[in-house]
Formats: C-alpha cells, structure tokens, sequence
C-alpha cells in the first residue's frame, strides 16, 4: 500500500492540491471524499461513512487525480479517521474494523464493542476548545489514534463520564425503565422513558433502525430525523425526511400555557422537532397521537 498524504490543516491548505476529507470541496481541491450530500465524490469510492470512502481511496489512489495534502475542514470523529486512513494507510488498514466502528459511532451512534464508543467519546473530549488552536487539536488527536485505539483504557479521563451515561441508560432499558417499540410503516421508533431517566442515543440507536425517533420522557420530548438520513447512504434506503413545521405549529397551539415548539428544518444535519426551552406540558399520547399523523399524513 502507498504511503499517505501530508495532513494540512484547512487555514493552511492555501492553494495546494488536495484531497478534502468529510467536508466540502475548496477551490484547490482535487478530490472529495465525502458522504455528505451533494458532494461530487467518485461513484466506486461511496460508502456510508467518509472513513469508508477513505478506505477506498487508499486502496485505488492511483486512479484519482494528483493532491499534494490531504485536509479536513471540521473536528469530528469520522473526519479525523479519514484524514488518518489517508495519512498513514499501512497503519489505518491494521486497525480497519475498529476504526470503522469509532466512526460509525461518532457519527451514527451505533456501534459494535463498547470500546469503540470509549474511543469516539475521547475523540469528542479532545476538540478545541474556545479560544484554542484548531490545526492545533486536529494533529494532536491524529498523533494519539493508534495510541487510544490500542489502549482505550489510559484515556478513560476522556470517556468515562460519558460512557456512565450511557451505562445508565442501557441499564435502563434492560429494566424496562426504558421502552422502544417500532412502527415499521412509518420508519419510527418510540421511546418511552420512566421520569428522570436519562436516554442516552447510543443506547436506542444501537438497538433500532427506524431513522425517526420520537423521545417520549416527560416533561420532555423529542422527534428527530437521524443523521443517516442527512448523509448519502449506500447500504440502504431510509425512509424521506420530511417538514415538520405544521406539527410544530399544532403542538405550539395545543399547549396549555402557550409553550411554542419548533423544527430546526429537513437540511439541519440532524433535524430535530421539539419544545423551546426543553420542557412541554403536554400529555405524552397527545405529542405521539400529532407525530404519527403528521408522519402518516407525509407517506
């Protein structure tokens, strides 16, 4: 296998070839591999994950046009991994199904070892923070990769207060403190929540397909389109995302005390519909009665 590309970070790339990783195309970039929609990355190369498609790359980059780095314009797990298959390929290609499975749960919160999701939980622990060097957090985190992956447990700093949560939620779920039940028709899962139980993502992605979850934990509640239907996705189809502003606007006329709710819009990477402020007074079988409807209405 060939050796990689340089990483250079998006504010340094200037006008040197390149290949743009999980992002979107610069004027000086040659390739895109990406998953995002409408990027003009090359048929043979599409996968779920931007990763994946790197995997590809590496594999048949002599067929693709010439980049002198490769760069990436935002900090998330499934970029930093293509930036890290592209940059050291020998390396990456060891450690391909874990690698994969820290993508997949960065950016789908699915996953298939626990420790997979440790590691995407460190990766998401070392982003900039404010007033902090962004070129500066990507090559720190790129170094440590075969470092966390091998030995997850030395950044447990890093993951352990989000992997608690997600302990508590798969707890409860497996005391039916948590409910899922799907309505395949509609591509939804509904989720039941005993009070104060936290529900953490991971825990009901890991566990259903539908791409609509409809979070029923009151006062609290949520319906949301998951980030695989924002993204191309080649291993399957899902169900359309579709407007929920008119269900935004029934649900804001039946609250008691004039609560308003609101839906971020069908392009917002995960596109959310719930109360502002967070909190509603509605019953939990009204909220579920307008959201099937509006989602059958869509069919």
């Amino acid at each position: 296998m060939r050796s990689g590309l340089p990483f250079v970070p998006v504010g340094e790339i200037g006008d040197r070839p390149n290949v743009m990783a999980d992002g979107a195309a610069l004027a000086s970039t040659t390739l895109t591999l990406s998953h995002w929609p409408g990027s003009d990355t090359p048929e043979p190369l599409r996968h779920d994950l931007s990763a994946g498609i790197a995997f590809r790359y590496v594999r048949s980059r002599r067929r693709w046009p010439a980049a002198e780095a490769v760069t990436l314009d935002h900090f998330d797990q499934d970029g930093l991994l293509s930036v890290f298959v592209i940059t050291d390929p020998p390396r990456a290609s060891d450690l391909e199904a874990r690698l994969m499975d820290v993508a997949a749960a960065g950016d789908f919160d699915v996953y298939t070892a626990r420790d997979s999701a440790r590691v995407a939980f460190a990766l998401a622990g070392m982003a900039p923070g404010p007033g902090s060097d962004p070129a500066d957090a990507y090559r720190s985190a790129l170094e440590q990769i075969p470092a966390l992956v091998a030995e997850p447990g030395a950044y447990r700093t890093l993951w352990e207060e989000e992997d608690d949560r997600l302990a508590v939620s798969e707890a409860a779920l497996s005391a039916g403190r948590i409910r899922i039940e799907e309505d395949r028709a509609l591509d939804l899962a509904v989720v039941e929540a005993d009070p104060g139980i936290h529900v953490h993502p991971m825990s009901i992605h890991n566990r259903t397909t539908c791409t609509r979850v409809l979070l029923l934990a009151p006062p609290r509640f949520t319906l949301h389109f998951r980030y695989e239907t924002w993204v191309r996705l080649v291993s399957r189809r899902t169900a359309p995302r579709v407007d929920l502003g008119r269900l935004a606007s029934t649900l804001s006329g039946a609250e008691p005390a004039g609560r308003s709710w609101r839906f971020n819009g069908v392009r917002a990477t995960v596109a959310r519909l719930e109360p502002e402020g967070g909190e509603s007074d509605l019953a939990p079988e009204r909220v579920r009665r307008a959201a099937e409807d509006a989602l059958r209405a869509s069919a």
